[in-house]
């Protein structure tokens, strides 16, 4: 999740630093995050399509931050704050071992409607708030 997301006032999670302006939920799956956010009456959405990318290495989460730096380059233009991977494949080519990530995009926002980002909040008629907890931010770790 990218860090400086807003996330409901109660929702209770540890995360970790994984790449430059992203935090990891090592102790949840998607899923689980997802039944934690929708309890705070959040919404997290999962935007269409699967992206996945191969990276070559021996040192597992070295290769496994590579594959998902390319995955986040390709997904630059769309509007997310979140990623979730959804497979990690351990390979070998000619003796040269590689990852293959799979992963989908996701939104987490306290709005019931995934707003396009070409429509500022508040002007489309559409765009609705829960009347739940307000928000907290995720914050960078301080190292």
């Amino acid at each position: 999740m990218k860090e400086q997301t807003l996330l409901p006032e109660r929702l209770e999670t540890i995360s970790d630093a994984f790449l430059p302006g992203w935090r990891a939920f090592g102790n949840l799956n998607g899923s689980a995050l997802s039944k934690k956010i929708e309890a705070e009456n959040w919404h997290f959405f999962c935007l269409a399509g699967d992206l996945r990318a191969i990276a070559l290495g021996r040192d597992r989460q070295k290769t496994l931050k590579r594959a998902v730096k390319r995955i986040l380059a390709k997904s630059a233009g769309e509007r997310f704050n979140s990623l979730e991977v959804t497979e990690i494949s351990a390979k070998w080519f000619l003796g040269v071992p590689y990852l293959q990530v799979s992963a989908h995009l996701r939104h987490v926002q306290e709005d019931i409607l995934l707003v396009p980002p070409k429509v500022p909040p508040g002007r489309s008629a559409a765009h609705v708030k829960s009347a739940g907890q307000p928000a907290m931010v995720l914050r960078p770790v301080e190292e």
